[in-house]
């Protein structure tokens, strides 16, 4: 599974993409996303083989969908930090 943290940018420059890989073997698996706070960003899910799933799934920053389930979020600074947790099998 890859997590990707995408910015929406209203102006005509490229759009900024983060990507963070987490290789999650195991029901209950947990990972952290960590986003500078604005409302602009958004966390979309790459599904690789082996997981049961396929294709891209969105999901919008401090929610959760049957598959991955929010946990925590810790507000900081300048970041919030999203502890997500793995659901499937």
């Amino acid at each position: 599974m890859r997590f990707c943290a995408d910015e929406t940018l209203y102006r005509t420059d490229a759009k900024a993409e983060t990507i963070a890989q987490w290789k999650l073997v195991s029901k209950g698996s947990a990972f952290i996303l960590s986003v500078a706070k604005q409302p602009e960003y958004s966390a979309r899910v790459l599904w690789g083989p082996g997981s049961g799933m396929s294709g891209e799934q969105g999901i919008p920053l401090g929610k959760d969908s049957a598959e991955i389930k929010l946990v925590n979020a810790i507000p900081l600074a300048n970041t919030t930090e999203y502890t997500y947790r793995l659901m499937l099998h």
